[in-house]
């Protein structure tokens, strides 16, 4: 997903590994640092928040632009699972534009992000 990053406006994530460069490393990936993590944890908080905000103002655009734009882009709710960037817009735009949906928000009492690596 990282590397379809240029596919989606205004959301770039940072490389999750740095390559080391050492003929010897046959590219390996070397650990990243803790503040390497904590950079990685920042910007996925802030482009978990931005969607999470588009949601409640029930701008699908906005929702849709935190998308992977890709015909194999998969999405799980509700139980159901949905392929392709169109069909996920399709019920998006659909679902947020509806009057009876406008009351509803989300709101998460605790974000936990971890890096793994």
């Amino acid at each position: 997903m990282l590397s379809q990053a240029s596919k989606r406006q205004n959301h770039t994530l940072p490389t999750i590994h740095k390559v080391c460069q050492a003929p010897s490393c046959q590219s390996i990936p070397t650990p990243l640092t803790e503040l390497e993590k904590e950079q990685i944890k920042e910007e996925v908080k802030k482009a978990f928040e931005t969607s999470t905000a588009a949601v409640n103002d029930h701008d699908a655009f906005k929702i849709m632009q935190s998308f992977w734009n890709d015909k194999n882009n998969l999405y799980a709710a509700n139980g159901t699972l949905t392929k392709g960037w169109e069909r996920n817009n399709e019920i998006s735009t659909t679902i947020h534009s509806d009057p009876k949906n406008k009351a509803f928000t989300i709101d998460y009492d605790e974000i936990i992000i971890k890096v793994i690596k």
